[in-house]
């Protein structure tokens, strides 16, 4: 199957217990890449009306044909969970080189379930995964935990990690990784409370597998033929980062604001990025700095700025 691991890794961090499942074709083509393979995943493995923090929660790090690929953009994974602060649903996204390495294991998702009994982590590769203590990170911040982590497993390792935040199961807790001069955080929704529940500080991939191309020729083709449109198309975000977007999306009418009691916000213009509506650069601290007053996103203003009416 072209694009795919073709492969599933269950850890169970109660017993310390793996296994793996096959992803069949039929499976991944129903499903819309990582995001989906990991909405299902939970819809067939989380029961009906546990709590978040019940240890037969999973958390599923999953990634899609695209990732690893030579399509701008494209390290670019999804973690999902049952939220601690909704209840519901959740997934977030994030990039660096970790998606990317999730991919070279050659599974498609990583499915978490389970309670380890003391501070603990998970060290995926190509064969697996092993459940690892971790009690000397336990208290310690995300970067602090990552860069510990890569220098414990080498450089060809990527690693995502949660802070003290998550350890005290607080229900918005974030994860966050660490590449180089890049940081991808998996941010709302509590799945590092729902990690930090499971005595899990951190993830970990390493993994050496090539994506396999249906044809080669022709997404090459495709990635010249749009590589022009794509870069002068998202110039505007390479300036003012994502609070470019809070302009198209307000226009939309998607732009939950006053409490949510709308979803247009009259003030959008004023606390966005200017004008209107990866392979995308992001924007320089210099450039937020000038534009902003400091680096913000995309969330940050709609959720906080256009959701509370502050401009």
């Amino acid at each position: 199957m072209q694009g795919y691991g073709g492969r599933l890794l269950f850890v169970d961090c109660t017993t310390g217990a793996t296994r793996i499942a096959a992803l069949v074709e039929s499976t991944a083509r129903a499903l819309l890449g990582g995001n989906g393979l990991a909405a299902r995943v939970l819809l067939d493995h989380v029961p009906a009306g546990i709590d978040a923090f019940d240890p037969a929660n999973v958390v599923v790090f999953a990634v899609g044909p695209i990732t690893d690929t030579t399509v701008p953009g494209n390290s670019r994974a999804c973690v999902a969970a049952k939220s601690p602060l909704t209840g519901l649903f959740f997934d977030s996204t994030f990039g660096g080189r970790f998606p990317a390495t999730l991919k070279r294991t050659g599974f498609d998702a990583v499915v978490i379930t389970g309670r380890a009994a003391a501070p603990s982590y998970v060290s995926v590769d190509e064969s697996g995964a092993q459940v690892k203590p971790a009690a000397e990170l336990w208290g310690r911040s995300t970067r602090e935990t990552v860069n510990a982590l890569i220098e414990a497993e080498g450089a060809d390792a990527d690693a995502i990690a949660i802070g003290p935040a998550g350890e005290q199961r607080v229900r918005f807790a974030a994860m966050a990784h660490y590449w180089k001069n890049r940081e991808g955080v998996s941010g709302r929704g509590g799945i590092g409370a729902v990690l930090g529940s499971k005595n899990i500080k951190a993830v970990v991939v390493r993994g050496a597998r090539k994506t396999a191309i249906a044809d080669p020729a022709a997404l090459k083709a495709l990635l010249d033929e749009t590589r022009e449109p794509l870069r002068t198309g998202t110039k505007a975000l390479s300036t003012f980062g994502t609070p470019f977007l809070v302009g198209p999306i307000n226009a939309l009418g998607a732009l939950g604001s006053y409490n949510l009691k709308s979803e247009v916000f009259a003030e959008a213009r004023a606390v966005g990025g200017a004008g209107s509506a990866c392979g995308v650069p992001g924007p320089s601290r210099t450039a937020q700095a000038t534009v902003h007053g400091g680096p913000k996103s995309n969330g940050a203003v709609a959720d906080f700025q256009a959701h509370d009416s502050i401009t």
